[in-house]
């Protein structure tokens, strides 16, 4: 099993709508068995699959409780796609690990263990926040993929992304960029900018797709589902479909940067 984080410290910029539809780019399309795990406390994914809950088991449990994994798992409706959600409960994990003595880092790899042989990829949709839980996350991730959209203050964010990866090796050596996605985009100034300045500087392996700008992906939301399923031939749904290629071939290539 294959694990990718997706994480940007910046808000809105794409990190839950590209989990999303990654998941069900290489699950429904691709035929890859998927595990999608929230790990934001906002649960979003969980909400756009309609797993959110709070009678039922989440990612929390598996912080807090040291529940099984499998326990956590539920499905999402797509025969391809199992789901772990969030729920506010996830700040109580965190605050729990927080006060642990314990070394806490690994907690999320371990548990997947008995799990990863039944599915060829695992996506982390991450908090924009870099708490135990995300932490964990990267721990237990192969590669980090960093959604990014095109205002004054997104190589900041970006920057201190590679700084965070670059810490991680510390508890994971195997941890490596992915690549930067530019989502949200529109042929303006600033977009083209943010695209020739990604591409410029080699170390932020930006991908060759970039997410264009539709509505469709707000509309996919309020329809709890993918952009693919809401509008299988949107421009979004062309660009998800191009950019999990794009990963794939990079995963097989050895990733965008290796450090």
């Amino acid at each position: 099993m294959k694990t990718i984080s997706i994480i940007n410290l910046k808000g809105g910029v794409g990190k839950t709508t590209t989990a999303v539809n990654l998941a069900y780019a290489l699950a429904e399309e691709m035929n890859y068995h998927v595990l999608l795990i929230d790990n934001d406390k906002q649960g979003n994914c969980s909400q756009h699959y309609g797993v959110h809950s709070y009678d039922l088991p989440s990612i929390a449990d598996v912080f807090a409780d040291d529940l099984s994994v499998d326990k956590a798992i539920v499905q999402t409706g797509y025969d391809q796609i199992d789901m772990i959600p969030a729920n506010m409960d996830l700040l109580d994990a965190n605050l729990h690990l927080i006060y642990e003595k314990t070394q806490q880092h690994y907690i999320l790899r371990d548990a997947l263990v008995p799990i990863s042989r039944n599915y060829d990829f695992c996506i982390i949709d991450n908090a924009p926040d870099i708490n135990l839980t995300t932490i964990n996350a990267l721990a237990a991730s192969d590669y980090v993929v960093i959604p990014v959209n095109s205002d004054a203050y997104a190589t900041d964010g970006i920057d201190r992304m590679l700084e965070i990866i670059d810490d991680a090796r510390g508890f994971n050596d195997k941890i490596q960029l992915a690549g930067c996605l530019q989502c949200k985009y529109q042929n303006n100034p600033a977009n083209l900018q943010m695209q020739n300045f990604l591409r410029r500087n080699k170390e932020y392996a930006a991908f060759d797709t970039t997410i264009r700008f539709t509505p469709k992906i707000d509309e996919s939301t309020f329809y709890r589902a993918p952009v693919f399923d809401y509008s299988p031939r949107s421009a979004a749904s062309a660009d998800y479909r191009e950019f999990t290629a794009e990963l794939l071939c990079r995963i097989a290539e050895g990733a965008g940067s290796h450090g």
